[in-house]
């Protein structure tokens, strides 16, 4: 089934981009080559200092310029927020080092329409590799949220669609619906405050506790190049930005005291124990950061609970069923 006429639902594409050279040219060029109709492009360009704009806009695509590096999630609020504001009802955000499939898109916005309490869908996306990279997320033990999939060999298990925990934004398609519906109190889509790393996560988290579901859609594929290397490290602020949101991931989501959130605890103690022993800088950068954001997380747990209540807040599937 592919939604065609006037009543098909408008999708807006949008990229946040940094030093992204080596990458934007090729995800472009698998935009370009897509069977679906994409209404409007956007691509907010972090400040970069490298040839990422140039390329962008020898495409004949759209560059909002930040002035400085404002972080993944402020960026594509920029976008979200424009989304809402020119009347889209699809929002497809992509990593620069994502190259779609000619139908990914078109496949997953019909897979999206298809069951109206489905707030987002993602493909199976491929390492260079040809290992899985995300086949969406999946809640773990200690309440970590992870790539389902990552790192395992492609084949029958990850034929099949369905409902998944969330979605990775590397090449996301959400429902405007949706977005709108969970809106921080300050009208933001992603939760500025994580910067980078897992501001999916606590939009899927926000979703699921407001009744919306996530779908997995396997026949549209991508290619996800990642920025890091087996055997590499993430930089120093990277790392702590990553443990610092998981912390504020629990602050704001695991409801009242259980024996499974004092486990989750104990864990991201000793990973902190860890972290200062063998890398003190980061863990100095991880205490600033939990230490800035520590009573504005509460604040946010305060408001998300009297929206919500604490339905699904422990993490199960969201209502997304397809039938």
């Amino acid at each position: 089934m592919r939604i065609e006429g006037p009543g098909r639902p408008l999708v807006q594409v949008q990229i946040v981009t940094y030093n992204s050279e080596s990458h934007i040219g090729r995800c472009l060029q698998s935009l370009a080559k897509q069977t679906a109709v994409i209404d409007r492009v956007l691509v907010i360009d972090n400040a970069s200092t490298d040839g990422t704009t140039a390329i962008v806009r020898a495409a004949n695509v759209p560059v909002l310029q930040m002035e400085r590096n404002v972080g993944y999630a402020a960026g594509h609020n920029q976008g979200f927020r424009r989304a809402i504001e020119h009347g889209m009802d699809v929002v497809v955000t992509l990593n620069p080092d994502v190259e779609l499939d000619p139908q990914y898109i078109e496949i997953a916005v019909e897979s999206l329409w298809k069951d109206p309490r489905c707030g987002a869908v993602t493909g199976k996306l491929i390492r260079p590799d040809g290992l899985i990279d995300s086949a969406g997320l999946e809640m773990q033990a200690f309440y970590h949220v992870r790539d389902r999939g990552a790192g395992q060999p492609d084949g029958d298990r990850w034929a099949c669609p369905g409902p998944v925990w969330g979605i990775c934004g590397a090449a996301a398609v959400y429902r405007v619906q949706m977005l709108r519906d969970i809106a921080l109190a300050n009208g933001d889509i992603f939760d500025e405050s994580f910067f980078i790393y897992k501001e999916d996560v606590e939009l899927c988290w926000r979703a699921t506790r407001a009744g919306w579901g996530f779908w997995y859609e396997p026949r549209a594929v991508a290619v996800h190049v990642r920025g890091w290397r087996r055997g590499s490290r993430v930089s120093e602020v990277a790392a702590a930005h990553s443990f610092a949101n998981q912390i504020a991931l629990l602050i704001r989501h695991v409801p009242n005291v259980s024996l499974g959130l004092l486990s989750a605890v104990f864990v991201e103690l000793t990973r902190y124990v860890w972290l200062a022993i063998t890398r003190p800088r980061i863990g100095a950068r991880t205490t600033r950061f939990i230490a800035k954001q520590w009573k504005y997380h509460w604040r946010v747990r305060r408001e998300l609970g009297d929206k919500y209540g604490w339905w699904n807040a422990a993490g199960r599937l969201g209502r997304c069923s397809h039938v």
